[in-house]
């Protein structure tokens, strides 16, 4: 059985344009945090990543600037959690381990053959992992919820 076949997969998947939504959803931390340097992170990660993904030509000046972004992103984020904020800090860690698990599919796949289906569809799973991370990062403690 095919994981990345039509039968098994919904259409949504293989569209790009799914990439440019769920690049603006990096937006969401910001509604958790007033803190003016990751919102302006976010910002800009989320608005050059839809931007990159409406038109995604690999190793393009775009997508270099959205690597940086997203690597700049992701380390301070980390950063911040190991050292100023460590609530739901293994929450935090898993979802951002998940997403470099499927960061690491998406460069697999598009190692293999760029902008493949295997490739969107990993792509969009990491995005919507760190959509996740970021809200959790900013979260007050979510483990009385859990129970």
């Amino acid at each position: 059985m095919d994981l990345f076949s039509e039968k098994n997969t919904p259409l949504i998947m293989f569209n790009q344009h799914v990439l440019v939504l769920t690049s603006l959803g990096f937006l969401l931390p910001c509604f958790y945090t007033s803190n003016v340097y990751f919102i302006g992170l976010f910002s800009a990660c989320s608005w050059v990543s839809a931007l990159f993904w409406a038109n995604h030509r690999r190793n393009s000046i775009l997508h270099l600037i959205d690597a940086f972004l997203a690597r700049v992103g992701i380390t301070t984020v980390i950063v911040y959690k190991c050292f100023v904020n460590t609530t739901n800090f293994w929450l935090f860690s898993l979802l951002t381990a998940t997403t470099f698990y499927f960061v690491y599919m998406s460069n697999v796949a598009s190692n293999t053959k760029w902008g493949s289906r295997e490739h969107m569809i990993y792509h969009t799973y990491s995005h919507i992992f760190i959509i996740m991370s970021g809200v959790v990062a900013f979260l007050p403690d979510v483990t009385l919820y859990i129970a």
